[in-house]
């Protein structure tokens, strides 16, 4: 059993990822800052709630670009993090360009720049492939940084 931390976890991918680990046994810290975008904020409330009622799992309402993430310290210590945070869209992304770039750019950097001066381990970017247990969907996730504790 490990203790995983998964930003953007109110997304629908990052809601079934959340889903699939503690349905593994694993206890999971679910972090999203429910920033509307692709999704509106009533949506992503909903999947984070439904969350919150969920065994081995922990949320908190957290924006990487914005809010002090030093708060990550008060969980058991976080062996791995997936983070799958971000505004996704090119279409939106000229529209909303600043919270895009705050969003997919400025939250990644705090969050690899809070875990690499712990001693966490990044590794570059991957793709993994999950279906969802309750339809045959098969998805593609883009994981930009996945850390490991190191020691």
């Amino acid at each position: 059993m490990k203790n995983f931390l998964v930003t953007g976890a109110a997304g629908f991918i990052r809601y079934e990822v959340c889903m699939q680990l503690s349905n593994a046994g694993h206890n999971v810290i679910a972090l999203d800052g429910l920033v509307e975008g692709l999704y509106g904020k009533t949506e992503k409330l909903s999947r984070f709630k439904s969350l919150e009622r969920m065994d081995r799992i922990q949320t908190m309402e957290l924006d990487l670009s914005k809010d002090d993430l030093s708060l990550l310290k008060n969980f058991a210590p976080i062996d791995i993090v997936i983070n799958l945070a971000a505004m996704p869209g090119l279409q939106k992304s000229w529209e909303i360009f600043n919270q895009y770039v705050d969003s997919n750019i400025i939250a990644t950097e705090k969050l690899a720049r809070f875990f690499l001066i712990r001693g966490y381990l990044a590794l570059s970017m991957f793709q993994r492939v999950l279906s969802t247990a309750n339809t045959q969907t098969v998805m593609r996730i883009r994981v930009l940084f996945q850390f490991h504790r190191t020691g």
